[in-house]
């Protein structure tokens, strides 16, 4: 898997070179103009995932603590029992705690609310609201959420994909409805 991004390290630390094999660490930032980028981190004893970096171009950016900045083009490497782009230990780490935080999230709000809280509310329901919490961590905050696709009144599928109903609307009329903001 090839990826870019932007690699911020101390002065002291050895800068990046072409060919050379590290372990780096990434994630998806959101700058304040909302523009989606790459945050790439020299990884700790352990994390990461083995990379050759491709490209490395240093930038003129010095940040508030004197750190410089490159950017770098990387490939992963397949390491023994992993295939290449697989997740690291540090990025299923994280997908854990993303999903621990929708979880708690969701139990948060069907509480908020007596009529959700003393509704029928079983693991189906409970794994709905889990997952549109999933899925909202995905979605930049400046931007407007894409309103959810209705299924055509005249069949059980739509865009070629079956239809999979929110499970909460019908059944009690005390969840989320389609005017619904969370």
């Amino acid at each position: 898997m090839k990826v870019s991004g932007l690699l911020t390290q101390k002065p002291e630390t050895a800068a990046p070179q072409v060919g050379a094999r590290s372990r780096f660490t990434w994630s998806q930032q959101t700058a304040k103009s909302g523009k989606a980028w790459t945050k790439v981190k020299n990884a700790k004893n352990g994390e990461g995932s083995l990379c050759e970096v491709t490209s490395v171009r240093k930038t003129d950016h010095v940040d508030s603590y004197g750190n410089v900045s490159f950017n770098v083009e990387f490939e992963t490497i397949a390491e023994q029992g992993q295939p290449a782009g697989a997740p690291s230990q540090g990025d299923n780490r994280s997908a854990r705690i993303e999903r621990q935080h929708s979880q708690e999230m969701a139990l948060r709000l069907v509480t908020l609310d007596p009529d959700w809280a003393n509704a029928k509310l079983d693991l189906k329901k409970l794994r709905w609201f889990i997952d549109w919490f999933q899925k909202d961590i995905g979605r930049m905050p400046e931007a407007e959420p894409k309103p959810e696709p209705k299924p055509e009144p005249a069949g059980e599928y739509y865009d070629g994909e079956q239809y999979e109903p929110n499970p909460l609307d019908s059944e009690t009329g005390v969840f989320p409805s389609e005017d619904m903001e969370f």
